[in-house]
């Protein structure tokens, strides 16, 4: 929850909000893994565009 001046609506939401926003993220990617790519944000930015990279590749090469 971000109280600063400037937060719009969403941004002062609660915890709780952001938890179930995440939930529901998380479950659509684990029940639909070749429609949604699962990233940490914590990795080295080039290790993110590498994997960000191969995803489409894959994605422009396969076959539906």
């Amino acid at each position: 929850p971000f109280d600063s001046p400037g937060a719009d609506r969403v941004e002062r939401r609660d915890a709780l909000y952001f938890q179930r926003v995440e939930s529901g993220y998380a479950w659509l990617s684990k029940s639909e893994p070749d429609r949604w790519l699962v990233l940490d944000s914590r990795q080295n930015p080039d290790i993110i565009f590498d994997t960000l990279k191969t995803r489409i590749r894959h994605m422009l090469t396969s076959e539906p």
